[in-house]
């Protein structure tokens, strides 16, 4: 049985902040998500760091699971460095205005 629309997560559910998200959302600043980016790639990376030490060692038995790591350190960094270069275009932007 296929299901409908309704049944699949969405927006905060899904750990997404949307506009439409619920009113307890609308606290959470710029700083709190870069803080939280930040720390994701840098629990990712150590998690890929220990995982090829482990494959490099012939620990590792799953080779599936390093690669994964390993895709998620990488994502998990090209989000920080987004954030941070969309952050220094917005003030850029913000200095070129004329009041």
């Amino acid at each position: 049985m296929v299901n409908g629309i309704e049944s699949l997560p969405f927006g905060s559910e899904m750990g997404v902040h949307t506009a439409t998200s619920k009113k307890k959302d609308e606290n959470v600043s710029f700083q709190s998500i870069f803080q939280t980016a930040i720390q994701n790639a840098e629990q990712t990376s150590t998690q890929f760091d220990y995982d090829t030490q482990q494959l490099l060692t012939g620990e590792a038995d799953n080779l599936a699971e390093v690669t994964i790591n390993a895709n998620k350190a990488q994502t998990a960094l090209n989000l920080v460095v987004n954030l941070r270069d969309k952050a220094v275009d917005s003030y850029k932007e913000i200095m070129n205005m004329s009041l």
